[in-house]
């Protein structure tokens, strides 16, 4: 992963205002200190005193000054002067740039990270993590994006796509986005060895995180799944499969890019899990409201011991913690969710693994 060249100048910027800021305090506390041991003034008086010299206001002073007194005056000068103008001059500098903007920009993206949970992180915002954020903003899933690179950073602002700037290897990044609170994590950057090292740190921060993660080549797929991925993609594998299937058989692609989101019919692939206590708990396939209200295919049902039962009958009893694998509107689906909402949270386990 290459390193970032630019996204440290705005931290660079707001450390050093802090740090000036905290030095200007200092001086007020330490001028004011100063005037009230040297020339025993009340505390209204040594601030004041403190703050015409600081700015060089020269209203005068406020009493006659003790040689003590001149000296420490002079000293306060010479510290604080510098200190206060070039204070006021990097702000300037920073309203001139627009990087006021950029640095409370950078304070409200990180307040919002810090309130996300139950998320999905995409490491890498390139032309495959690029996809991956597209399809999940689709399905109004909640995403951060991990990004070093500025170009990229600024498209995620101006989008107004949460992200978190720094190196996906990086256990602190990470921890910044929120992986011990998120869901998932999709690891979508090109760097086959990085993606190896991000999952295997991602799952030492999280034992229950979904991980996604790419390989370029089928070589590395069992690496990455050994240093703790759920899925491994190769994009490339993908990529040639679609093009040999859209020359063989364009009509059954076309079929697929309905439910894939490719084109605007309103229809999905999903997959829902039916919690305990559900209103359709326990209700076989033909009893319950999927087909005959919400119009909406069951096409597989996966048991919670692994079994994939695919074209399940009619009579097929729906059981708690069964991943339901549907065709729908996407409006229906979003009822269906809440008709197997029951006592738990309804999981979509990876529903970015297949466009990742």
């Amino acid at each position: 992963m290459e390193n970032p060249k630019h996204y440290h100048d705005t931290d660079s910027i707001e450390r050093r205002l802090k740090i000036l800021i905290v030095v200007i305090v200092l001086i007020i506390a330490g001028g004011t200190v100063g005037y009230e041991l040297i020339e025993k003034w009340s505390l209204l008086n040594s601030v004041y005193m403190t703050l015409i010299t600081i700015t060089t206001i020269g209203f005068g002073e406020v009493y006659d000054l003790s040689t003590a007194g001149r000296v420490f005056t002079i000293a306060l000068i010479i510290v604080g002067v510098g200190s206060t103008f070039y204070a006021l001059g990097l702000i300037f500098q920073m309203f001139l740039e627009g990087q006021i903007r950029s640095v409370l920009g950078r304070r409200k993206m990180r307040k919002e990270v810090q309130h996300q949970k139950d998320h999905y992180i995409v490491c890498g915002y390139g032309r495959v993590g690029r996809q991956v954020v597209q399809e999940l903003q689709k399905r109004g899933v909640p995403l951060v994006v991990i990004e070093s690179h500025e170009k990229l950073i600024e498209e995620l602002a101006q989008n107004n796509i949460l992200y978190v700037p720094g190196d996906s290897t990086s256990d602190d990044v990470l921890l910044t986005a929120g992986i011990g609170r998120a869901r998932g994590l999709i690891v979508a950057i090109p760097g086959e060895a990085d993606n190896v090292f991000i999952a295997l740190s991602a799952r030492q921060l999280n034992s229950d995180l979904i991980i996604t993660a790419r390989a370029d080549t089928p070589q590395v797929r069992a690496k990455i799944r050994l240093a703790g991925a759920n899925q491994v993609v190769c994009p490339h594998e993908i990529g040639g499969v679609r093009m040999a299937m859209s020359t063989i058989s364009p009509n059954v692609v076309d079929f697929m890019k309905v439910f894939s989101g490719d084109e605007e019919s309103g229809l999905r692939f999903e997959e829902i899990r039916v919690g305990e206590g559900s209103t359709i708990e326990n209700l076989s396939l033909k009893d319950s409201p999927i087909r005959a209200e919400l119009d909406i295919v069951v096409v597989a049902i996966k048991k919670p011991e692994r079994k994939l039962v695919y074209n399940p009958r009619s009579d097929t009893k729906i059981k708690a913690n069964d991943i339901l694998i549907v065709i729908g509107e996407a409006s229906n689906l979003v009822k269906l969710q809440e008709l197997t909402a029951g006592t738990t949270t309804p999981v979509s386990e990876t529903p970015a693994a297949e466009t990742a």
